[in-house]
């Protein structure tokens, strides 16, 4: 390609070429928060019910097993954090049983993987892993409609030791998948289902499979452990570097899907505050970033907040979340004795209280 200019010539490179080039451009890693540093619910803390150890990962389970995630320092060379999975009381899963961690993405994320058509592309995931049971364990692919599923094996073959592992993926010619902001593919890291859910690995089924048949069940030991980071899903039949992203950048990834307002130690303000009625107190907030889709508040407890009103700290018996959309929120307390009309300060309670917006998939 060439351009003119005075009569010399000025000579540019290929750019096909450039877009396709091995290294990739853009969102080559389709997980996000895939090295674990992000946790903005629990800072580290255990998790011990279904819910989100890290941002974006969740756990799934069922069954009379017990176990805990939290956020690690347990990491191998180049990373600083990993999820860590420790089973309490272990019992062998029955037939429905389950316990996974996954991560669901978004459909716009994964469009260009073309799923369900003839262009299907093949895609790679890759991770590090280190457990205290060897053998082989399953990492599962499925759509929205749960019923197009892949089960892939991988092996741990020493414990208590980081591996790196690698499968490649065949893109998928039949199905649904979804290229809106739905839920596009569930990524599940099997550790202990049931024979319900489980299926042999090597080929996309019509069913909902996240588990792998004859698999290693963690969940069946006591004390077992578990670690996972530096996942990543890209497209391609090759597995390349992790794709590294600034802590900010992955801050406002995961903030798509959920963002958390806190006194941080203190007793921070939220904003500005009008007395709507006598009982009701209104702030509004504008979120850090878009969410995915109108999001769910929530608040650490139920006088998580109080407004200042000419000197007076008014504190909520009831923290309401109103008027929400994909940009801003309305948050409004109720309390007594307020005057219409009057203007306040919303802050928070206690140096450990929040509130909260999620809109995940």
């Amino acid at each position: 390609m060439t351009l003119s200019v005075s009569g010399d010539s000025i000579t540019f490179p290929d750019l096909s070429t450039l877009q396709t080039a091995p290294s990739g451009f853009g969102f080559k890693n389709r997980i996000i928060n895939g090295d674990m540093r992000i946790d903005q619910r629990n800072s580290g803390a255990i998790v011990t019910g279904n819910g989100y150890p890290v941002d974006r990962f969740q756990t799934g389970s069922s069954g009379a097993q017990t176990w805990t995630m939290q956020r690690s320092t347990t990491v191998p060379t180049g990373f600083t954090n990993s999820v860590a999975v420790t089973i309490g009381t272990g019992s062998s899963p029955g037939a429905s049983d389950r316990l996974t961690l996954s991560q669901s993405i978004e459909g716009y994320n994964s469009a260009d993987f073309s799923f369900g058509s003839t262009s299907a592309q093949n895609v790679t995931m890759s991770f590090w892993v280190r457990s205290s049971l060897t053998g082989a364990f399953g990492v599962a692919f499925r759509n929205s409609a749960t019923n197009r599923s892949y089960v892939a094996s991988y092996s741990v073959l020493v414990a208590n030791t980081w591996e790196y592992k690698s499968v490649t993926i065949p893109g998928d010619t039949s199905g649904t998948w979804a290229v809106d902001n739905t839920a596009g593919i569930y990524v599940n890291f099997d550790l202990g289902c049931g024979t319900t859910f489980s299926t042999a690995a090597g080929s996309w089924q019509a069913g909902n499979f996240f588990g792998l048949t004859g698999g290693v069940k963690l969940n069946a030991t006591s004390g077992a452990t578990f670690f996972l980071t530096g996942v990543q899903l890209e497209k391609g039949p090759t597995a390349t570097a992790f794709d590294y992203l600034d802590y900010g950048c992955s801050l406002i990834q995961c903030q798509r899907y959920y963002q958390k307002y806190s006194a941080d130690g203190g007793t921070n303000g939220l904003g500005l505050a009008v007395m709507w009625t006598t009982t009701a107190a209104y702030t509004s907030i504008t979120f850090h970033t878009k969410m995915r889709t109108n999001p769910t508040g929530s608040s650490s407890t139920s006088n998580a907040l109080t407004c200042l009103v000419v000197g007076t700290a008014k504190q909520a018996t009831t923290v309401v979340f109103d008027a929400r959309t994909t940009d801003t929120a309305e948050i409004y307390i109720i309390t007594s004795g307020l005057t219409v009309g009057q203007a306040g300060f919303m802050r928070f309670t206690a140096s450990t209280d929040w509130v909260a917006f999620a809109s995940e998939l």
